[in-house]
C-alpha cells in the first residue's frame, strides 16, 4: 500500500501522480488515455488499450440490409450487433426494405431480451436494447440454461412413456429460448471483458474468468441444441406410431437420467461450489461413454423401421455430446474456484 498526496492543479481539479513501474507496466506513457470508473469510495484508474476510446451507449450502428445477401445474414448481423453490446441499431436499406427483411427483424428483434423496435419505415427499422446490466448476473442466466435443458430431458422421456407427442413437441421449442439466454450471456461476458466496472454487476470477478465463462455459455448452448434432438425424436416417434421395444426403451431412459444427474452434479459444482460434484461429473461421464455402443447396437437390432433408428441414432448422440459438455463444465468449474482458497488448495504460510 502506498499513500500520495494530492496537488491542485489550477483553480478547481486536483490531481495525483501514477506509479512509475505501474504506469510503464501498463504501457502508458505521457497522453495515454485512462478512464477513471467509480466505485463507491473507491475510484479505478483503468488504462485504455491501444489508446482506444471506449464507445459511448449512445452510438448508433447502421446494419445495411443491402449487404446482407438473404434474411439470414440480416438476422446474422443485428444479432451480432447484440452481442457485442449495441444498444442502437438502425436496419436501412437504399430501397424499400423487403418483405423477407421486414419479417427477419421482427422476429430476431422478438428472440432479443431487452430489444424492441421503436420506429418503422419502408427503408429503415430502428432498434433499440435497454438492458440494466446488474438485472442478469451470469450465473443466474447459466443455472436458467441448465433448468431448460434438464426439463427438456426429463420431458422427452416422459413424453415417449406416456405417448404424448404435444409435450415432446413443446420440449423441443425450448431450445429457442436457450439461444436467446446464450446471447445475452455472450453480450454480458464480452462487456465485462471490455468494461472492467461491468464486472461486478454481472457476477465476474477478473478478466481472468472472461475466457472460462464463454466456454461454459457455449458448452450450455450446445447442450440445449442436443437436448432438443432428444425431444424431436421423441415427437416424431410418437407421431409416426413408431413401437419401441421395452428393452430399448428402458436402455434409453436410464441412459438419458444418468445424463441428468451428470449434467446436474457439474452445476452444482459451478453455482454452488460443491467440488466433489465436479470429480463425480468427470468420473460418471467416463463410465458412461463405454455403455453408447450397446445403447446404438440395440437400436440397430431391435427396430425395423430405418427411419427410426435414425431419429434414435441421433437421439443417443445428443445425450452422448451432452455428457461431453458437462465434462468440459465440470472440469472448468473445479478449476475456476482454486482461484480462492478451498479445501483442496490454499497458499502455504510462511515457515510451514
Amino acid at each position: 500500500m502506498e499513500i500520495r498526496k494530492l496537488q491542485k492543479v489550477g483553480s478547481s481539479t486536483l490531481s495525483v501522480s501514477l506509479p512509475s513501474a505501474w504506469a510503464a507496466a501498463q504501457g502508458l506513457h505521457r497522453g495515454a488515455l485512462v478512464q477513471l470508473v467509480e466505485d463507491g469510495r473507491a475510484l479505478r484508474v483503468i488504462p485504455i488499450v491501444g489508446g482506444a476510446v471506449p464507445v459511448s451507449k449512445e452510438t448508433r450502428y447502421l446494419i445495411l440490409a443491402d449487404e446482407c445477401r438473404s434474411a439470414h445474414v440480416l438476422s446474422r448481423a443485428i444479432i451480432s450487433a447484440y452481442v457485442l453490446g449495441r444498444d442502437h441499431m438502425l436496419v436501412r436499406s437504399r430501397v424499400r426494405l423487403k418483405a423477407d427483411q421486414v419479417e427477419a427483424v421482427r422476429r430476431t428483434a422478438k428472440r432479443l431480451i431487452g430489444v424492441g423496435i421503436m420506429q418503422e419505415d419502408a427503408d429503415e427499422i430502428v432498434l433499440q436494447c435497454s438492458i440494466e446490466s446488474q438485472r442478469y448476473p451470469v450465473d443466474a442466466l447459466f443455472k436458467r440454461l441448465y433448468n431448460l435443458s434438464a426439463t427438456t430431458i426429463t420431458d422427452s422421456l416422459e413424453a415417449l412413456r406416456t405417448r404424448d407427442a404435444k409435450l415432446a413437441q413443446v420440449a423441443a421449442t425450448r431450445e429457442e429460448d436457450s439461444d436467446s439466454i446464450y446471447w445475452l450471456i455472450m453480450r454480458q461476458i464480452l462487456s465485462a471483458q471490455t468494461d472492467e466496472a461491468v464486472r461486478p454487476l454481472v457476477g465476474i470477478k477478473s478478466r481472468a474468468d472472461v475466457s472460462g465463462y464463454s466456454i461454459i455459455a457455449a458448452d450450455l448452448e450446445r447442450i440445449g441444441d442436443h437436448t432438443r434432438h432428444l425431444a424431436a425424436a421423441a415427437a416424431w416417434l410418437i407421431e409416426n406410431d413408431i413401437k419401441i421395444p421395452g428393452a430399448i426403451q428402458s436402455a434409453l431412459r436410464s441412459y438419458a437420467l444418468e445424463v441428468g444427474e451428470i449434467f446436474q452434479s457439474a452445476m452444482l459444482a459451478l453455482l454452488s461450489r460443491e467440488l466433489e460434484k465436479a470429480v463425480d461429473a468427470v468420473e460418471r461421464a467416463g463410465k458412461l461413454r463405454d455403455r453408447e455402443e450397446g445403447l446404438v447396437l440395440s437400436a440397430l437390432t431391435g427396430l425395423q423401421n430405418p427411419d427410426a433408428v435414425v431419429r434414435l441414432r441421433r437421439a443417443i448422440e445428443g445425450l452422448v455430446h451432452t455428457t461431453e459438455a458437462c465434462r468440459s463444465i465440470a472440469i472448468i468449474a473445479f478449476s475456476r474456484h482454486q482461484s480462492e482458497p478451498t479445501r483442496f488448495m490454499r497458499p502455504l504460510e510462511a515457515g510451514k
